[in-house]
């Protein structure tokens, strides 16, 4: 759990920097859509309640944390992780590369326009 969370760190501090190296900071401001901030606040609320409904319906302050038997730590064991990754949670793994791309080319294509615009 703590690779991955280590690893979407990573991404996002990629994505910071490619936004600063761009020099998306300077796009002129853009007015919003009337629907955009309730809509915005709307699902924050519904993302809050729902961490919420988690982190309340899994904690089990019985269960007994022990250390990892070694075997955890085996090749067999890595092995199995990545057949289940990549075989059970394919979608969803493509589904995130895909997300991560469109981001990216999305990031180039607006600060781009923006130079091309003042050339």
């Amino acid at each position: 759990m703590s690779q991955i969370t280590v690893y979407a760190g990573a991404i996002m501090v990629l994505f910071l920097f490619v936004i600063m190296l761009l020099g998306a900071e300077s796009l002129a401001p853009t007015t919003s859509l009337p629907w955009q901030k309730p809509m915005a606040f709307t699902l924050a609320a519904i993302l809050v309640v729902e961490s919420l409904y988690l982190l309340i319906s899994r904690a089990k302050p019985d269960v007994v944390v022990t250390a990892p038997d070694i075997a955890v730590n085996s090749m067999d064991n890595l092995r199995e992780m990545a057949m289940t990754m990549f075989n059970q949670f394919l979608l969803p793994f493509e589904v995130t590369s895909i997300l991560l791309l469109v981001a990216m080319v999305g990031a180039i294509v607006l600060t781009n326009r923006e130079k091309a615009g003042r050339k």
